[in-house]
């Protein structure tokens, strides 16, 4: 029994479910509220996507990309721990990392963890003094296709994070140009070597 649950029984107006988290120790405030429909139908991503159809092209678009920023995110897990890093590049030199260590790889998704980074993508290119055009890599399909999904999913929360602060950052980057890419890791990427390197530290 954890030390920071309410173990009080409801004793009135009992539910079966509330029967059943009470025989098997379960508690609501671990589990993740998901909300069937979150966002109208009319709604659009504040990341259009690129997902190229092999890893061919992937490799080559990422490759052939002119963005006048490219921010490459990605997660790592080492001995059991994980942690995410976004770097952002100028010029083909890094210009910003960022780092955040979740925690043991046991309560963590992939998922979850790709999502992060693409929180810390978001907030690199909002600390930028100025940026008109920008690329986010990251590899993690389900990630870039959850971006676009209006349907309530486990993790969709760290997806509307990203959203979020998508916003902040084109409400100080008028006009900015951004897009968010599938790209791979250890194919010679300059940027997305870098930041595996920079995963592995936060970890």
């Amino acid at each position: 029994m954890g030390m920071n649950h309410d173990t009080r029984y409801v004793k009135t107006h009992r539910a079966p479910v509330h029967e059943v988290l009470h025989t098997f120790g379960m508690w609501l405030e671990d589990y993740e509220v998901i909300n069937p429909i979150r966002l109208r139908p009319k709604w659009s991503p504040q990341l259009p996507i690129q997902v190229p159809k092999s890893r061919a092209k992937a490799i080559e678009a990422i490759s052939s990309a002119r963005s006048e920023v490219m921010v490459f995110s990605d997660g790592s897990a080492i001995d059991g721990r994980v942690g995410t890093a976004a770097v952002l590049c100028r010029d083909g030199e890094v210009k910003a990392v960022l780092w955040k260590y979740l925690g043991p790889k046991d309560r963590h998704t992939v998922f979850e963890v790709e999502a992060v980074g693409l929180v810390l993508a978001a907030e690199l290119v909002r600390a930028e003094e100025t940026v008109c055009t920008v690329t986010i890599g990251a590899d993690s399909q389900a990630v870039i296709h959850a971006s676009c999904n209006i349907k309530g999913e486990s993790g969709q929360y760290l997806v509307d994070m990203v959203h979020e602060w998508m916003m902040v950052v084109k409400s100080k980057h008028r006009g900015l140009n951004t897009e968010l890419w599938w790209t791979l890791g250890h194919e010679g990427i300059p940027g997305n070597e870098w930041e595996d390197a920079e995963a592995k530290k936060a970890v």
